[in-house]
């Protein structure tokens, strides 16, 4: 799953940030379940994380943004 820059930061002003760890290029989102990466992908920040559960349910919410 991608998403744009400005969706992307749209999704990280809604958690914690203490939840995450930044690195140049990456950014992991820790949670309960598992840590999710995002990598920066030209204008796209992409994660291989399966789409699923609230994670594809907030990506359905920013894009009708």
């Amino acid at each position: 799953m991608c998403l744009t820059a400005e969706a992307f930061g749209l999704f990280l002003s809604i958690i914690s940030l203490q939840n995450v760890s930044v690195e140049q290029g990456l950014v992991t989102v820790h949670t309960s379940d598992r840590d999710v990466t995002w990598m920066a992908t030209g204008a796209l920040w992409c994660t291989t994380a399966p789409d699923g559960g609230t994670l594809a349910m907030l990506d359905d919410a920013v894009t009708r943004i």
